[in-house]
């Protein structure tokens, strides 16, 4: 599983400590897993919710051709629909519903559209833009 095989991960962001993580079985979204040093339930329990990083040149490649990406690749990317630039992509998150990317228009409110295949027609990494379409949908809500 792609979370052992990764080794050690860090506790944080900027965090320099680290957790060696092994799956012991998972069923749907739940998994079972050891922490190397957690012999103890108050151990496991004081690290719920913490978030997992790993060193970007430890995960896998992903192909040009596979409708698959890394959130941090989307941040920053250019937003066009109907061919104009309507803002920039400044987040991504998965609240437990769906993929959502932030776009963040110049001069108006950022509000959440959802990264699914009926609204999003390309992603191009190499130039920088991601299209869109039906986003009026989604600004005032």
């Amino acid at each position: 599983m792609l979370i052992t095989d990764l080794g050690p991960a860090y506790r944080g962001e900027t965090s320099d400590e680290t957790l060696v993580v092994t799956i012991k079985s998972s069923a749907g979204k739940t998994m079972l897993a050891s922490v190397e040093g957690v012999n103890e339930r108050n151990g496991a329990e004081a690290l719920r919710g913490t978030e997992l990083w790993y060193d970007r040149d430890k995960l896998p490649a992903i192909e040009d051709d596979d409708d698959t990406y890394y959130f941090d690749d989307l941040v920053g990317l250019t937003v066009l629909e109907d061919g104009a630039e309507i803002g920039q992509v400044t987040e991504v998150n998965n609240f437990g519903a769906s993929d959502l990317i932030e776009i963040s228009p110049k001069g108006a409110p950022a509000y959440y559209f959802p990264f699914t295949d009926d609204t999003v027609v390309q992603v191009d990494i190499n130039a920088g833009t991601i299209t869109i379409t039906g986003s009026a949908d989604y600004k005032d809500v």
